[in-house]
């Protein structure tokens, strides 16, 4: 039990950070030069992935990118919501893009947080993550 919560905990605050660093990213402008849904059969049920490519300058270079929404993956396990993303982005729109100004090949169509957002899920994070640790020590599994 311990193993789960030292690795349950180290997972949340990982997030925490991945998500922190996004808030720090310059909008740019992109265009879409590829939008399409796929599907992959998973054993009782799809997976919907929107497989986009995307091309920004920033700082004067040209990249290339395909992330939606960072640090997330680009897939949905409804078929209505790549479908949304499908029509909200598609080829030849021109659209805004979040770049990592750290690292300008990291990129992502959505900003995800705010400043206040990340507040209230860092607070709601330590809440949790204390509350499993109070949990496993009066059950006498610490």
């Amino acid at each position: 039990m311990l193993i789960g919560l030292v690795a349950t905990t180290l997972f949340v605050f990982w997030s925490l950070y991945k998500l922190r660093s996004v808030m720090d990213w310059t909008a740019s402008e992109a265009v879409i030069e590829h939008s399409e849904v796929v599907h992959e059969r998973l054993s009782d049920s799809y997976m919907y992935r929107n497989q986009l490519r995307y091309r920004y300058l920033f700082a004067g270079r040209s990249y290339q990118g395909q992330r939606i929404a960072y640090p997330f993956h680009n897939t949905q396990r409804e078929l209505d919501s790549a479908q949304a993303l499908h029509e909200q982005y598609p080829a030849g729109a021109r659209v805004a893009v979040w770049v990592n100004p750290r690292k300008p090949e990291q990129a992502s169509l959505m900003s995800l947080c705010s400043q206040r957002a990340f507040v209230v899920l860092v607070v709601m994070s330590v809440v949790v993550v204390s509350v499993l640790w109070l949990a496993a020590y009066l059950m006498g599994a610490l």
